[in-house]
């Protein structure tokens, strides 16, 4: 199973649970197991405050506790089995990237497989095959790219049911949105010619055309 999580100062996020970064211990149990862990002998209640800005995550044992906390969530949200091995992705700021990757993935990545550990009350037995490290922001440039794809499959679909036939007719590209769509024709949509006109400032060079006609001149440059 791979599971994604979101290292955050402020929050803990997976791709279905999102809840505060602090942690407070117990070396008893606590009076509710909302949000506890159990590891190791001591009770962890998650979800309380927020972390305090570390220069190394890794100085403490609390975002690995997180990360337990937040794979029970997720096996839970999945409807998956408490016993399980997973793949963890998670991010590093691409800052420090080179220099946290092996300490960061050292720190998830346990020698003691496979982690048992309670949530909620409910017993868990987890095999972490291998971390994944990632530069933050990379994978919201792959969100991007999808969207830039829906965006241009609209675009020309809504040409299309404007009477445009782009499988006749040159489709002309122009401004600041045409650098995205450019990108993201296929082949399957089978345009007839595409020319694209990146410039962002051709709307404006445009207008000014425009000025020197409606004035019987040419404008100026």
């Amino acid at each position: 199973m791979n599971i994604g999580i979101d290292h955050g100062y402020y929050a803990i996020k997976t791709r279905h649970c999102s809840f505060p970064a602090g942690i407070t211990a117990y070396s008893h149990e606590p009076y509710t197991l909302q949000d506890t862990l159990e590891y190791e002998g001591r009770f962890y209640v998650c979800g309380t405050g927020r972390q305090p800005i570390l220069r190394d995550k890794t100085g403490n044992d609390n975002y690995f506790l997180l990360t337990l906390a937040a794979i029970a969530k997720e096996i839970r949200q999945r409807g998956e089995k408490p016993e399980c091995s997973v793949v963890i992705g998670a991010g590093l700021p691409l800052t420090t990237y080179g220099r946290e990757k092996k300490p960061f993935r050292k720190y998830l990545l346990r020698s003691s497989q496979p982690v048992c550990f309670k949530f909620e009350g409910e017993a868990y037995k987890v095999m972490i095959r291998d971390v994944l490290l990632f530069p933050q922001g990379y994978s919201a440039s792959v969100i991007i790219q999808q969207q830039g794809r829906i965006y241009t499959e609209r675009l020309l679909s809504a040409a299309m049911e404007a009477g445009f036939d782009l499988k006749a007719l040159p489709v002309i590209l122009m401004g600041g949105g045409a650098a995205v769509v450019t990108r993201n024709v296929r082949e399957q949509d089978r345009l007839c010619r595409v020319l694209a006109l990146t410039d962002a400032r051709a709307n404006a060079e445009g207008y000014e055309r425009i000025m020197g006609q409606m004035s019987g001149g040419e404008s100026q440059r």
